[in-house]
């Protein structure tokens, strides 16, 4: 009896239009939510990591510098995977202008203190906070439904076009490499579309001869 093969996962990732419409919307809502969806989307952490980061884990306080790199913790991260993720500019940036709009917030932060905190509560951001942030913004730049791991998955998917798999499923925090390979899937099912959209039923093997 031949044995059935498990459907690949649905990948469901923003266009890069889409998600400039998603910063946009972010952006107006000020800098502590745009870096927010760029830790999501140009970082691809998942939501507790997200929640999990501390003030040590971006900045050096000592100095008020920033950190070249997000450091998650083996607390946060899925399976205790902890990995450090180099900044891109546009974070470094946000990053800076999201430590002076911080301290208006708490004055005094220590190295523990959560890097994500409530405007009104001053206490640390759970993943229900950060749903509800995505899920509002999503309505408001696209009117469709948008999720946190939708902005992972769209990371994962810009990011296996310009390199390899291996350092696709480090910057994930993926243990197996059958859990990045998904992307690939993703990557292909677009560059067969592309096909189609250009050469018609000759990308699909039914070439015409004439």
């Amino acid at each position: 009896m031949q044995r059935k093969t498990p459907p690949t996962p649905v990948v469901r990732c923003l266009s890069g239009p889409d998600l400039e419409l998603l910063e946009r919307a972010a952006v107006r809502r000020g800098v502590r939510d745009t870096l927010i969806v760029h830790l999501l989307s140009r970082l691809g952490l998942r939501v507790g990591e997200l929640c999990g980061l501390r003030m040590d884990d971006a900045y050096d306080l000592t100095t008020g510098a920033v950190l070249p790199f997000i450091h998650v913790r083996k607390e946060s991260a899925k399976r205790g995977q902890p990995r450090d993720l180099p900044t891109p500019v546009a974070v470094r940036g946000l990053l800076t202008d999201y430590l002076q709009a911080y301290y208006k917030l708490n004055p005094a932060p220590t190295p523990t203190s959560p890097l994500f905190i409530g405007r009104k509560t001053r206490a640390a951001m759970q993943d229900r906070d950060i749903q509800r942030l995505v899920t509002k913004l999503g309505q408001v730049a696209l009117r469709r439904r948008v999720w946190p791991h939708m902005l992972r998955h769209t990371f994962a998917t810009s990011l296996i076009r310009s390199t390899d798999i291996h350092t696709v499923r480090t910057l994930l925090g993926h243990r197996r490499l059958e859990s990045t390979g998904i992307y690939l899937h993703t990557d292909s099912e677009r560059q067969r579309d592309a096909l189609n959209r250009a050469f018609g039923d000759a990308a699909n093997g039914d070439r015409k001869t004439h």
